[in-house]
């Protein structure tokens, strides 16, 4: 960033959100909500990454951050279960949905 990089992408990040994107379809989950899940920890993730680097060179302020942004997070879907978002559908379509094979690369990987 003190080199005027502006854009960084994180190649393990990026892969990992698409298989836990695969893993919540696998549950039955609906693509609009398992889209919601990760986008909303991805923005989260994000920010919290240019916030730190702000603040580098101090450990316990970055803990501290880390901690207040995980509890946000839980608030933020928690919030969501109570509207009867994100996971009211998952319990119900798992019921109904057949079993889904893990994506090959989780297979291989194993």
């Amino acid at each position: 960033m003190d080199l005027g990089i502006e854009m960084i992408e994180r190649e393990t990040f990026l892969s990992s959100l698409d298989l836990t994107k695969e893993l919540l379809r696998g549950m039955g989950m609906t693509e609009k909500r398992a889209r919601f899940i990760i986008d909303t920890f991805k923005n989260s993730d994000e920010k919290r990454l240019y916030d730190d680097y702000k603040i580098q060179s101090d450990l316990e302020k970055i803990r501290q951050r880390a901690l207040r942004q995980s509890q946000e997070l839980e608030e933020i879907f928690a919030q969501d279960i109570v509207e009867g978002g994100v996971a009211a559908e998952p319990a119900e379509a798992a019921k109904a949905a057949p079993a889904v094979a893990p994506p090959a690369a989780a297979r291989a990987s194993g």
